[in-house]
């Protein structure tokens, strides 16, 4: 037994409303992901369920004005031939709760208000050295871009975006200046079609910024952004470490179509 955790976006996107987490593992990515899950609705610690999770309200139409719901006479107690039984009532309004007056689901889909979403990495401003450390030399940073999600399918495929280093450069580093013509090495077009689809309002773009190294790659920053978040133009996403805390004045500039 330890105080790992397991991957929440499995079972939120089964309808499950707590998911409880070790905060002990203050560096772990499942803890990072429950923690920018909840960035949406201004950090209040609650999010409302996507569509495809919630059931449509009852038509109105069936119930509405209907005198054999609700009797005047309180002494009444034999419902007599007239009236349905209250396990018939109880019956016909899960049977209406639960169905789609189009499909006959119990749940109904939103799409994604998008089937494709561009990210063009612009730029990073004072990025910091591995492990927040004052010393060491400069680094060379890269950008990791990539969706996350309940279905990780659309990661196995490999479809991410990977700028290029820029050596030497962790005060402000460019990956596409606006006078560039081919701007291919630093943007990438996600497709958000099939299983991305149904999940989009629980997906997340996410962004991480390493420094290369002859090693291992070291981590300096990352964020995370739900999709219903995301807004088109020019974005200016804070960094955070691996605690999620706030690296001050570390940003990456990033146009989103």
């Amino acid at each position: 037994i330890d105080s790992g955790n397991f991957n929440p976006m499995p079972y939120w996107a089964k309808g499950c409303q707590l998911c409880a987490m070790n905060w002990q593992s203050t560096t772990s990515r499942e803890l990072r992901l429950n923690k920018f899950k909840f960035m949406d609705n201004g950090g209040c610690g609650f999010i409302r369920k996507p569509a495809a999770l919630r059931m449509p309200v009852p038509a109105p139409s069936k119930f509405e004005n209907d005198s054999n719901l609700i009797s005047t006479n309180t002494s009444q107690t034999d419902f007599g031939s007239n009236h349905s039984t209250p396990t018939t009532l109880l019956t016909e309004a899960m049977a209406a709760a639960t169905a789609s007056p189009t499909t006959g689901s119990a749940f109904v889909e939103r799409p994604a208000p998008y089937d494709r979403l561009k990210v063009t990495v612009i730029s990073a401003f004072q990025l910091p050295k591995p492990d927040r450390s004052e010393y060491g030399e400069i680094v060379d940073p890269y950008v990791l871009v990539f969706l996350e999600g309940p279905d990780l399918e659309i990661n196995n495929r490999g479809e991410k975006l990977q700028t290029p280093t820029v050596e030497d450069n962790g005060m402000h580093p460019v990956w596409s200046a606006p006078d560039d013509d081919d701007h291919s090495k630093s943007s990438h077009i996600f497709s958000l079609g099939g299983t991305m689809e149904r999940h989009y309002e629980g997906s997340m773009l996410v962004i991480k910024v390493f420094d290369t190294d002859l090693d291992v790659d070291d981590f300096l920053g990352e964020v995370m952004i739900p999709l219903p978040m995301l807004r088109a133009g020019v974005r200016c996403f804070p960094l955070y470490d691996q605690r999620t805390m706030r690296i001050p004045g570390s940003f990456v500039l990033c146009r989103v179509e």
